[in-house]
């Protein structure tokens, strides 16, 4: 379907998407209650087509939420960039009240990992140097996985960071100075710092059923759409994908024309309920 308005949004069967990474359940759940209480959803999940797939880059919460609705369909922006063009990074994960002896064993009894604490490689590392780093207010070591296969890795690292997340309240972060953290903090935390991926890495192991662990990739996508307010009532309805994509197309069309589309170039920061 050939997308018909300027910001590039359709309407989609929510089957046709793949994720890239785990959705985090805790998060998921939230959104779930705030789209089922509002009525609406708010911002569009973002994707790329890739091997005839669209792959969910931004969004697993919501695309998740929609399903435990049942809703058949779901709003998305697409984005148009070359593969290579996109810009990934990776955040950081701020562990709270989970002891280093209990990580430690967490880590240990994983197969296939072992521990380094004299690793020279710099901050920029990937994944078949070490699945993550690990600091405490101690010391930093990394997490290698020893079986030489991506697949396994990506795996490895997934079960790690479920495993962890279970245990204690995980903070993204793009901070990676533990004693700043700390200083914002009272109790003693852990630093998680993660491999530099490749968006074609991403977009590969997504088509392959490989996922990330939640919380891990970051897209910053160009122009990105927000406050579309799609209502639930039209995304669960048994209407066609033709008629509520007609739909949003004139909806799209009526909102520039009374001048309530406006970009924002400046970064910003957003305070949320």
């Amino acid at each position: 379907m050939q997308i018909t308005n300027s910001l590039s949004l359709r309407i989609v069967d929510i089957n046709h998407i793949v994720p890239h990474e785990h959705h985090d359940k805790n998060r998921s759940d939230r959104i779930y209650k705030q789209i089922q209480k509002d009525k609406i959803l708010k911002n569009p999940p973002i994707v790329a087509q890739y091997h005839r797939q669209y792959v969910l880059l931004d969004g697993a919460t919501r695309v998740s939420a929609l399903h435990a609705l049942k809703c058949p369909h779901i709003v998305v922006q697409e984005i148009d960039q070359d593969i290579d063009q996109l810009s990934l990074s990776t955040w950081n994960h701020v562990l709270q009240g989970i002891e280093k002896e209990e990580l430690l064993s967490m880590i240990k009894i994983t197969p296939n990992i072992v521990l380094e604490t004299n690793f020279d490689i710099t901050n920029h590392f990937k994944i078949d140097q070490a699945l993550c780093s690990v600091t405490t207010s101690e010391k930093t070591f990394h997490v290698v996985d020893t079986s030489n296969n991506n697949d396994s890795q990506v795996l490895t690292l997934s079960n790690f960071v479920n495993n962890y997340s279970k245990k204690t309240n995980v903070l993204r972060t793009k901070e990676s100075d533990i004693k700043s953290l700390q200083k914002d903090i009272t109790s003693s935390i852990t630093l998680i710092q993660f491999p530099k991926f490749a968006a074609k890495f991403i977009l590969e192991s997504a088509t392959n059923n490989n996922l990330l662990p939640a919380g891990v990739t970051k897209f910053s996508i160009n122009k990105r759409v927000l406050g579309v307010n799609m209502p639930l009532d039209l995304l669960c309805s048994n209407q066609s994908l033709t008629d509520k994509n007609a739909w949003l197309n004139n909806l799209i069309t009526n909102k520039i024309q009374l001048n309530k589309v406006r970009q924002y170039t400046e970064p910003v920061i957003i305070i949320e309920d």
